[in-house]
């Protein structure tokens, strides 16, 4: 029975990490935010970038370098070079599937990444098998990006 509910107990879950107001100090640093997004996506394996592809929390969940993240950036405005080279985190390369209302998306077997740009951060998050499905995964980037626009960042 467990199992037939689990995608609704999940998307309450989301609903809630996303609706309850947090306490100021829990957002002292970019790790808040980072760990705020990391419990939302169920994923251990979430960061937060500037344009220039530098981390903003001081976790380093993301193993991908400068570039790559600038590629990451680029893909928003430009998927093409996505779609033919795919996307680079580390030494895994996963494959690009699309960019849908502000959020980027590929794969790589069970594995799937996740990025979402703000006004300043993009926020890039690895799920593996047990992550939430991609309408729950979209979902929870959708409203973290909303979070960091309504705080101007």
């Amino acid at each position: 029975m467990f199992r037939r509910h689990a995608h609704r107990i999940a998307g309450l879950a989301l609903a809630l990490a996303f609706a309850l107001p947090l306490p100021a100090a829990a957002f002292a640093s970019w790790d808040g935010y980072a760990n705020m997004l990391a419990k939302a996506m169920s994923s251990s394996a979430c960061g937060l970038f500037d344009f220039k592809g530098t981390p903003q929390d001081s976790l380093k969940r993301i193993p991908a370098t400068p570039d790559q993240i600038r590629a990451i950036i680029a893909g928003f405005d430009k998927p093409d070079d996505l779609r033919a080279g795919g996307i680079r985190v580390g030494t895994a390369k996963y494959m690009f599937l699309n960019v849908e209302h502000g959020i980027l998306r590929g794969k790589l077997g069970v594995s799937a990444i996740y990025a979402a740009k703000s006004t300043r951060i993009v926020s890039i998050c690895l799920t593996g098998a047990s992550g939430p499905t991609p309408a729950l995964a979209i979902n929870a980037m959708d409203k973290f990006v909303d979070l960091l626009k309504s705080k101007e960042f």
